[in-house]
C-alpha cells in the first residue's frame, strides 16, 4: 500500500510516495493524469512534483508491483490519502525485489540471510568479492592465492554452496569441493548487494544448495523523474602488502522510462609479502615475499532498465571478467610437507596456474509483468547465458632447487622448462526461469514457477612434449535439468508468519566417456536423478523488540561431472580417479533464531544442526600412483614429489554439523557504535562402517569486533580486531594437505584500523591499515600466511 500526502501550491502538487506500514519511500512510482498526457516519477526519497493547470483532476498513481489507483483532486486545498494494494506480495514490511527468498528491512524472516551492500562496507576495503564477506555471521573465507578465496557457509564450501549471479547459478558441472577461484571472477565494484543464504535453499534454487547459497546482485539503475547523468571514479592502492593498483569507473544515465549503467574495473597485484616471522622453510624456494604471486583482473558490467508501462518492465545485465594468469601457490612451495618423512627436496611444480585464464561472462534478460488475472498477478520471465573458462597451465623445473636442513646444501636458484602442459575446461550454461505470484486470500500468497537449464562441458589437455592426453573431464559431456517449485507466504496473524514450499528437480548427466581402453575406462553413459525437497519456517513476534524464528529445510546435490568422471591431480598430493556409481547427497537443516532490535541494541543469533546423508567425499583407494594415474604401490602417503595418493568420490555415510552464528551492534554513545560477530562450527563424519572422523576443513571459531567512532563530522574511525581460535581437529585429508600442519592451525588476533574522510565535496578518502602489530598468522586451510603490516588507500570521486 502507498500513502500520498499532497499539497497544491500555485498549481503545483508535491508530495511523497511512501510505504503505508513503515514510511519507507517508493522509488520510481508514476504520478500522472488519467490520460497519461503528462506526469512524473518519484525520486530516491519518494518525492514528486507535478504541475496542474485545471481542477478538478484525476491523478493516476502506479508502481510496478502495486495495483493502480486513481485520486481525484477537487482543488488546491484538497489533501488526499491514497492506499494502493501490493500486487506482488501482501506480506507486511516485505521487500518486493523479485527474489525467491524474500527479506524484510524490519522483521526477521525464517530463512537466515546475511546481506552485504557496498554502502554497508564503508568501513572496509574491497580487496576481492570474497573479502566483502569475511567475518560476517555464518561465513568464513579461506585463501589459497592472491586476490582469491573460498567462501564457507555453515562449514562447507565449493560444490556444497550454490553461487548465484542475478538469480542464476554460477556453479558449473565441474564444480569441485574447493571452489577457490570462481568467486574471484566477481567484480566487487559492480555489486549492488551480496546475500548469503544460510542453510539449504534447494527448495528455491535446486541442486548444490546443501549448506547455503551466495547470491551476487549486480547493480541495475533505477528510474529518475528527470533526465540526468552521473558517475563515480575510484582509485585504490596497497603499500607493502600486495602493491595492488585498482581503477574503476561507473557511468549512469537515468530518466523516467530508461536507466542505463556501465562499470569498468582494472586491477593488478604485483606480489604477496608476509611478516618477517613467516620467513621459514615453508616457502622454499621462495622467501616471505612471493614476487611471483601476481594477478591481473579486468571486468566490464553493463545493465539497464526500461519502463514500458505501469504493468511492464524489462531489465538486462551483461557481465564479463577475466583473470589472465595467477599462480597456485601451494603446489609451488614445500609448505607443511617439510613435516613429513622422508623430507621433500623439491616442490611438486615449478609453476602452476589454475586461472590461465579464468573467464566468466554472464548475460541475462528479465521481463516483469504485473496485472490482476485469475491465476496470477505477477509474472517474471528470465533467460541467461553463462560461460566459465577454467583453464590451467603448468611448467616443470629444468634446473630444480634443492631443499636441505643444512644451509650449505640449500639451493634456492632454479630455472623453469620452456615446455608446459595446458588444460582447457569450459562450461556453457543456457538458463531459463518462470516466476509467478498468486494471492490466494488476504495474507496468503503462493509463489510458483519453473527452471530449465542446459549445460555443455568442453575439456582438453595437451603437453608441449607429448601428444594430446586425456582431458580432466569427458569432452562434450552435457547436463540437462528441469524443476517445478511452489512456495507459500502465510501471515496467520500480525505476530505469526509461516513459510512453506516444495520443489521437484530432475537432472540428467550425459557423460561422454572415451571408452574402456582409456584411463577412465568407461563407455559413454547417461545418468538421471530426481529429487523432491521441501522447507517450512515460522516467525513469531513477541513484541516490537523481539522475534523468534525457526526453519526446517532439506537440500540435495546430484553428482556432477567432477564427482563422476574427473581424472587428474587434486590438492597438492592427490590424484582423482572416476567413479560412476554415486547417489545424490542430501541434507536436512534445522535452525532457530533469536532477534532483538531497539534504538540502542541490535542482536541476532542462530543455532543450527545440519545433517548430511549419502555424503560424497573423496576417499583413499589405498593406491599410490604417478601423475598419470599409473599404479606404483599400495600405501596411504606419498613419499616423493613424483608420487600421488589416489582418491575417488564415494558415498561415505552421514555427516553432522552443529553451529552458532551471532551478530550484534550496540550504540555506545552519540558518536560511537560497537559491533561483534562470532561463528562456531563442530562437525563429525560417520562412515558406512560406523567409523567416525572430523569433517574436512571445518573453520575454527572466528569473528570480528569493532567500534565505529565519529571523530569529526567528516571523519569516521574504526579500530577492529579480526580473530580466529585454534583448529586442532583435522580430517585425514587435512593431515595429508601441505597447506595444513599436521598439528593443526594456531589461533590469531589481527588488529586493523580504518579511517574514512568525506569532508571534501563529492570525494571520499579511505585508509585501511592491516596487521598493525605485524604478527604472523594463517587462516585455517589457507596456503598463505596473512599479509605483513600494510596500508591500502582508496580515493573516490562522484559526479
Amino acid at each position: 500500500m502507498i500513502l500520498i500526502y499532497s499539497t497544491s501550491i500555485n498549481a503545483q502538487v508535491t508530495g511523497f510516495v511512501v510505504d503505508h506500514q513503515y514510511g519507507t519511500p517508493i522509488v520510481g512510482a508514476t504520478v500522472s493524469d488519467e490520460s497519461l498526457t503528462f506526469g512524473t516519477q518519484t525520486d530516491k526519497n519518494g518525492y514528486f512534483e507535478i504541475n496542474i493547470s485545471d481542477f478538478p483532476i484525476t491523478l493516476r498513481i502506479s508502481s510496478v508491483g502495486f495495483v493502480t489507483k486513481k485520486v481525484v483532486l477537487q482543488g488546491e486545498e484538497k489533501e488526499m490519502i491514497v492506499m494502493l494494494h501490493q500486487a506482488v506480495f501482501e506480506s507486511e514490511g516485505l521487500l518486493v525485489t523479485g527474489d525467491r527468498i524474500q527479506i524484510s528491512e524490519h522483521d526477521a524472516r525464517p530463512v537466515p540471510v546475511t546481506r552485504v551492500k557496498p554502502s554497508d562496507l564503508m568501513m572496509t576495503i574491497h580487496a576481492s568479492a570474497p573479502e566483502m564477506l569475511r567475518a560476517e555471521p555464518g561465513v568464513y573465507v579461506q585463501q589459497t592465492t592472491i586476490g582469491q578465496g573460498s567462501i564457507y557457509v555453515r562449514g562447507r564450501s565449493g560444490r556444497d554452496v550454490l553461487y548465484l549471479f542475478n538469480d542464476f547459478r554460477i556453479n558449473p558441472g565441474f564444480t569441485r569441493s574447493g571452489q577457490n577461484q570462481y568467486f574471484a571472477a566477481i567484480d566487487p565494484f559492480s555489486v549492488d548487494e551480496i546475500r548469503v543464504y544460510r542453510g539449504p535453499v534447494s527448495v528455491f534454487y535446486g541442486s548444490d544448495a546443501l549448506s547455503g547459497g551466495v547470491h551476487v546482485k549486480p547493480e541495475i539503475p533505477s528510474f529518475a523523474d528527470t533526465s540526468s547523468a552521473s558517475g563515480r571514479i575510484l582509485f585504490q592502492s596497497n603499500f607493502w602488502g600486495t602493491a595492488e593498483k585498482t581503477g574503476t569507473a561507473n557511468l549512469r544515465y537515468q530518466q523516467r522510462r530508461m536507466a542505463l549503467s556501465v562499470t569498468g574495473t582494472l586491477r593488478s597485484f604485483r606480489y604477496y609479502r608476509m611478516p618477517e616471522s613467516s620467513n621459514d622453510d615453508r616457502w622454499f624456494p621462495y622467501t616471505n615475499k612471493l614476487n611471483f604471486a601476481e594477478m591481473n583482473f579486468g571486468a566490464l558490467t553493463g545493465s539497464g532498465r526500461f519502463f514500458i508501462d505501469d504493468s511492464n518492465q524489462i531489465s538486462f545485465v551483461s557481465y564479463y571478467s577475466r583473470i589472465p594468469d595467477s599462480p597456485r601457490i601451494d603446489r609451488m612451495i614445500l609448505g607443511y610437507d617439510i613435516e613429513n618423512s622422508p623430507l621433500p627436496t623439491v616442490p611438486r611444480s615449478g609453476y602452476l596456474s589454475n586461472t590461465a585464464p579464468l573467464v566468466f561472462s554472464a548475460h541475462s534478460l528479465t521481463y516483469q509483468h504485473s496485472r490482476n488475472y485469475l491465476l496470477f498477478n505477477s509474472l517474471r520471465l528470465r533467460a541467461a547465458f553463462h560461460r566459465l573458462n577454467d583453464d590451467r597451465a603448468e611448467r616443470d623445473f629444468l634446473s630444480p632447487p634443492y631443499f636441505s636442513i643444512h644451509s650449505s646444501e640449500m639451493k634456492r636458484e632454479f630455472t623453469l622448462a620452456e615446455s608446459k602442459t595446458i588444460e582447457r575446461n569450459q562450461s556453457n550454461q543456457y538458463l531459463f526461469s518462470t516466476d509467478l505470484t498468486t494471492p490466494l486470500r488476504e495474507g496468503l500468497t503462493l509463489s510458483w514457477g519453473t527452471d530449465l537449464a542446459y549445460e555443455t562441458i568442453f575439456s582438453s589437455f595437451r603437453s608441449d612434449n607429448s601428444p594430446a592426453g586425456l582431458p580432466r573431464y569427458p569432452d562434450g559431456s552435457e547436463i540437462l535439468s528441469a524443476a517445478l517449485f511452489l512456495h507459500t507466504d502465510h501471515n496467520i496473524s500480525r505476530n505469526f508468519l509461516l513459510e512453506y514450499g516444495a520443489r521437484y528437480s530432475y537432472i540428467q548427466n550425459r557423460l561422454a566417456f572415451e571408452g574402456p581402453d582409456t584411463a577412465r575406462a568407461f563407455e559413454p553413459t547417461r545418468q538421471s536423478f530426481g529429487q523432491l525437497t521441501a522447507a517450512a519456517g515460522a516467525r513469531y513476534t513477541i513484541n516490537r523488540y523481539f522475534d523468534i524464528t525457526g526453519n526446517l529445510s532439506s537440500g540435495f546435490r546430484a553428482p556432477n561431472i567432477a564427482d563422476l568422471a574427473e581424472i587428474g591431480i587434486r590438492r597438492s598430493d592427490q590424484f582423482q580417479s572416476p567413479n560412476i556409481n554415486l547417489d545424490p547427497e542430501k541434507s536436512l537443516n534445522f535452525d532457530t533464531g533469536f532477534h532483538f532490535k531497539s534504538d540502542v541494541l541490535t542482536f541476532e543469533t542462530h543455532f543450527f544442526w545440519l545433517h548430511y546423508y549419502d555424503k560424497i567425499e573423496r576417499e583413499f583407494t589405498g593406491n599410490i600412483v604417478d601423475r598419470e594415474g599409473r599404479f606404483i604401490r599400495n600405501g596411504s602417503q606419498a613419499e616423493y614429489v613424483s608420487e600421488y595418493v589416489e582418491v575417488r568420490s564415494e558415498n561415505v555415510g552421514t555427516m553432522n554439523l552443529y553451529g552458532i552464528e551471532l551478530g550484534a551492534k550496540i550504540k555506545l554513545a552519540r558518536i560511537a557504535t560497537g559491533g561483534l560477530n562470532f561463528n562456531y562450527i563442530w562437525g563429525e563424519l560417520k562412515g558406512n562402517g560406523g567409523e567416525k572422523e572430523p569433517v574436512d576443513r571445518i573453520p575454527p571459531a572466528n569473528g570480528i569486533a569493532y567500534i565505529d567512532f565519529e571523530a569529526h563530522p567528516a571523519l569516521m574511525l574504526r579500530p577492529q580486531v579480526r580473530y580466529n581460535l585454534s583448529q586442532r581437529r583435522l580430517s585425514p585429508l587435512e593431515i595429508s594437505d601441505n597447506r595444513i600442519s599436521k598439528y593443526g592451525t594456531d589461533g590469531f588476533v589481527n588488529m586493523q584500523l580504518v579511517a574514512v574522510y568525506d569532508g571534501i565535496p563529492s570525494m571520499q578518502i579511505k585508509i585501511f591499515a592491516d596487521n598493525l602489530f605485524d604478527r604472523s598468522y594463517r587462516e585455517h586451510a589457507s596456503a598463505l600466511d596473512g599479509l605483513t603490516r600494510n596500508v591500502t588507500v582508496s580515493l573516490a570521486y562522484s559526479f
